[in-house]
């Protein structure tokens, strides 16, 4: 899950917010924690850098949205987590939907 606050800006939107991810059944969580997911808007495309509140790992990865979704892909990663070998549980690559 994905929560973000946008702040309006004259030339771009600024994204400051957390995350949280889980394997099947949560037999492994990220929680991420406050301001996990940092970037900037541009048009319908974020660029967004995500820290794991996992293991500190720091992925950049880009946000689209189309329609009523946001397709998600990461980029790089910037930082390796701690231990290594260690997943960071950041998303690589998917569609997020809003669930009510």
């Amino acid at each position: 899950m994905w929560q973000c606050v946008i702040f309006p800006h004259p030339i771009r939107r600024l994204i400051t917010g957390d995350h949280n991810f889980s394997t099947a059944n949560c037999g492994r969580l990220n929680e991420g924690g406050p301001e996990t997911v940092k970037g900037i808007v541009v048009g319908d495309t974020a660029v967004l850098s995500v820290t794991s509140g996992r293991n500190g790992a720091i992925v950049l990865g880009v946000a689209r949205l189309v329609g009523s979704r946001l397709r998600w892909e990461t980029v790089q990663e910037i930082r390796a987590g701690e231990p290594e070998g260690d997943s960071p549980l950041i998303l690589f690559k998917g569609t997020l939907v809003r669930q009510r």
